[in-house]
């Protein structure tokens, strides 16, 4: 900038009379990015106003009026400033800061792109690498967490990205060998809830792990426990547990007792994370294992057929990971799972899941349109329906083709006869 124009900048802060109008030309600047057209000013004083009368008359002795910018730079850059670029006394007025909404937006743009680059370069671990570069392409996979976090601050960003890559090396990735989910956040971070799943670096560990899974986290109670599962993260070893009856539960080499006697009384037990660590092996009643998602189907039925011995699980709503983990023993014996579930949304999802991850050692039972229609309840699902558009197990499709037209849930325990005919079938 020239001395003239440093002059003249000087000579607008000295002389506070055009102060009103700078301020809305720099308003009109930032929003449209151009100095031109007419700016309304008001709340003049008379000082102010007769210095502005001298660009338009009609403003003399009013404290408002419209001001045209062209009027007022040609006439700031008659005589003694002849000659100036305005522009340039204009941004040194304000600290040579000016920026129009445009240009800040794209000096914050590539500001953010910087910094996803060197984070990039900063990141070694083959799950993190991949998800970010997604991140950065697709503008998915939690992109818009990542950009608030950013926006707030970037440099626990930075943290939570290095603390994702240390999680990673401590992840099983297989529910047969997990890792309690505060457990690893005391072992990446010495902070035992840095990934709760609340938090930011809890829901960008679910985005991580559900990119690596091919999948889209939409963060539903039934999702996050999918995806915490399947890459072999238990939220406790406790609490998290499965309803069981009638199955045998071997040691390295024989039955253990105390699950013995459960199994003989046909009693229910609660087998968690941490009591599975204790069993080598499962199995069950005539290698078949009959699955509900809720408990008094689970309970009806136990009364029901206690005399056949059928081997029980009930998952309460949700498979977790000691749901898998008795399920994976199953399997490896050659057991049949049969499920049954409750016709709404969520349930048909818990149904879905199970199929993609079981394949052919999974059917259902009673799972049917049939069943459906003669069970529906009155409630709607109309405003959660569209969480069927994703199923795509073949043995469903029917169903969800009707469910879609009446948009009606229906509830399992109402075919508790009809599960005991199909249990009676299989077992007699």
């Amino acid at each position: 900038m020239g001395d003239k124009e440093r002059e003249a900048s000087n000579f607008l802060k000295e002389n506070k009379q055009f102060n009103k109008l700078l301020d809305a030309m720099k308003e009109k600047y930032i929003r449209m990015g151009k100095l031109s057209g007419k700016i309304s000013v008001k709340d003049l004083t008379s000082e102010e106003s007769l210095a502005l009368s001298a660009i338009e008359p009609e403003i003399y002795g009013k404290d408002f009026g419209d001001v045209s910018i062209k009027k007022f730079v040609n006439y700031f850059t008659k005589g003694k400033f002849e000659g100036i670029d305005f522009f340039e006394v204009f941004n040194d007025y304000y600290g040579g800061t000016l920026k129009t909404n445009r240009e800040d937006k794209e000096e914050r743009g590539n500001k953010k792109d910087d910094f996803l680059s060197d984070l990039l370069g900063e990141t070694k671990e083959v799950h993190v690498e991949l998800w970010l570069k997604a991140v950065m392409e697709y503008k998915k996979y939690g992109y818009n967490i990542f950009l608030k976090q950013y926006k707030d601050d970037k440099n626990i960003l930075r943290e939570i990205i290095l603390n994702l890559q240390k999680a990673m090396g401590l992840i099983s990735f297989s529910v047969d060998d997990g890792i309690p989910l505060a457990t690893l956040s005391s072992k990446a971070t010495k902070d035992s809830h840095y990934f709760d799943i609340d938090k930011c670096a809890g829901k960008l560990l679910l985005q991580v792990l559900a990119y690596y899974m091919e999948k889209n986290m939409n963060y539903f109670l039934e999702e996050i426990n999918e995806v915490l599962s399947f890459n072999g993260i238990i939220r406790d070893e406790i609490s998290n547990s499965t309803i069981t009856a009638g199955l045998f539960c071997y040691d390295e080499s024989e039955e253990i007792i105390g699950y013995k006697w459960f199994r003989r009384e046909m009693e229910p037990i609660i087998l968690s994370i941490h009591n599975l660590k204790g069993i080598k092996s499962i199995n069950a009643n005539q290698k078949i294992v009959f699955i509900f998602e809720n408990p008094t189907s689970f309970y009806e039925v136990l009364k029901e057929c206690k005399n056949l011995r059928p081997s029980l699980i009930c998952i309460s709503g949700q498979p977790n990971s000691s749901t898998h983990i008795i399920l994976n023993n199953l399997m490896k014996e050659g057991c049949k799972i049969f499920y049954a579930g409750d016709f709404d949304p969520e349930g048909i999802i818990i149904c879905d899941n199970l199929k993609k991850r079981y394949g052919k050692n999974l059917e259902f039972m009673c799972m049917d349109k049939d069943n459906y229609l003669k069970i529906k309840s009155t409630n709607s699902f109309e405003d959660r329906v569209s969480k069927l558009d994703n199923i795509v197990s073949e043995e469903l499709l029917d169903l969800v083709s009707v469910m879609r037209e009446e948009k009606n849930p229906a509830y399992q325990e109402l075919l508790t006869d009809e599960y005991v005919r199909f249990i009676r079938t299989r077992l007699e």
